[in-house]
């Protein structure tokens, strides 16, 4: 059951899916320290103060605490402002090359929002056409963006994203050549759902700029299994939901949901699609048929709380704590491979090939990458003060139990 404070929590952030001010009666005075913090770790405390502010409810919050939210509301807008305006710059730059990368989550969920530029994206997500990515290379290089690995057809093959990041910008720049990357058959499988997403791109326009995108439902599906993909590993963030739940908000009567549906039942992500759609209801106060999807994903019967405390707990990437960043590599181990222990203290080259670059290059140092890793994370160990691992472990195998509940453990 959901504590108190959070329950306030996605009360306040429920403010985005509705037009009206929604009406906030907490029965107790709300800790807002906490949800503050909750806000933080979430990415959305920018957020929280607008809606506090549109409420008139700042004055309720102590002088000290307001005076560093506000600070850190400015701090986000400003950022987000700035890297708006590069990420502007530098698409303009691959429209006049004839390049129209597909822009991904970030800039196109952030355009839902109430305030865009409160809803801070880490980076940005650029989907290019295998056939120009050494051209979008050349531009980004020329404009000052500088990749974290060269180029090539072997990096290609093996590599989810290549990661550009310029000195005099915050902006990250993540361009992918795939979706999911291939560390395990479901990402392969989710990859060959998106073959044709550039044929059928959909063209937005934001603030003036033209942008392109993937279409509705194939954005709307890769939500989803973005969240999903999150799940099986340190875990996914309350943001994405919201996130899913704008799109479909906004675009759900040009999406086709017998397909989603369909794509999400061979990916075993239809309960996790019930899911979403069960906290929107009970937790955001938003009827299904807002966001246009078909009343046989209704289901009544499955609680979705229980997961969504996982999530409110683990943060946006679920790495709120060091023990679920530790917990990590078992669930990895599950997802990634049939091995067990075996396979997540020697995982396959595919896990490996992103973290350890060398081996896809020269995949006969699988095994010092294997080296490579352990002390890696024993460095991390100590780095954190930790010695003992049983812990993680356990906190692991909890998760491992409650994502098989939502049938996120079927590969």
């Amino acid at each position: 059951m959901l504590d108190q404070q959070s329950v306030y929590f996605l009360q306040l952030l429920s403010q985005q899916l509705h037009d009206t001010p929604i009406t906030f009666t907490p029965a107790a005075a709300p800790d807002w320290a906490k949800i503050y913090e909750l806000g933080k770790i979430h990415y959305v405390a920018a957020l929280l103060y607008q809606t506090l502010s549109d409420l008139k409810l700042t004055g309720s919050l102590q002088p000290s605490l307001e005076k560093s939210w506000a600070a850190s509301t400015v701090s986000v807008l400003c950022q987000q402002v700035r890297n708006t305006a590069s990420l502007t710059e530098i698409y303009d730059h691959f429209l006049r090359a004839d390049i129209r990368p597909l822009v991904v989550k970030g800039l196109i969920c952030r355009s839902l929002y109430k305030h865009p530029d409160l809803r801070v994206s880490s980076d940005e997500d650029l989907l290019v056409p295998r056939k120009d990515f050494y051209k979008a290379d050349a531009i980004l290089q020329q404009a000052g963006y500088l990749p974290d690995q060269q180029p090539s057809q072997r990096l290609l093959d093996d590599f989810q994203e290549i990661t550009y990041k310029h000195p005099d910008t915050p902006l990250i720049l993540e361009m992918h050549v795939s979706l999911f990357g291939k560390r395990n058959n479901w990402r392969v499988d989710g990859n060959r759902l998106f073959e044709h997403c550039f044929q059928t791109s959909q063209a937005h326009e934001i603030d003036g700029h033209p942008f392109f995108s993937l279409s509705h439902t194939d954005h709307a599906l890769f939500l989803l299994l973005h969240f999903y993909k999150h799940l099986t590993v340190c875990g996914a963030g309350i943001r994405q939901i919201l996130d899913f739940a704008l799109y479909a908000r906004r675009y759900g009567d040009r999406i086709d949901w017998a397909y989603l549906i369909d794509c999400a039942k061979r990916l075993h992500a239809y309960k996790v699609l019930q899911t979403v759609v069960n906290i929107v209801y009970n937790h955001f106060h938003v009827q299904p048929e807002a966001l246009h999807i078909p009343a046989s994903v209704v289901d009544p019967a499955l609680d979705p709380d229980p997961l969504l405390e996982d999530m409110l707990t683990g943060g946006v990437y679920g790495h709120a704590t060091r023990e679920r960043v530790h917990a990590s590599a078992l669930l990895s181990a599950n997802f990634d491979s049939k091995m067990g222990k075996l396979g997540m203290l020697f995982p396959g080259r595919r896990r490996l090939v992103e973290g350890y670059p060398y081996v896809s290059k020269h995949p006969y140092l699988l095994p010092v990458a294997w080296v490579h890793r352990a002390f890696r994370f024993l460095g991390k160990m100590h780095s954190w003060g930790m010695t003992d691992t049983a812990a993680d472990f356990k906190t692991g195998r909890k998760r491992l139990k409650l994502l098989k509940k939502y049938d996120i453990d079927k590969f």
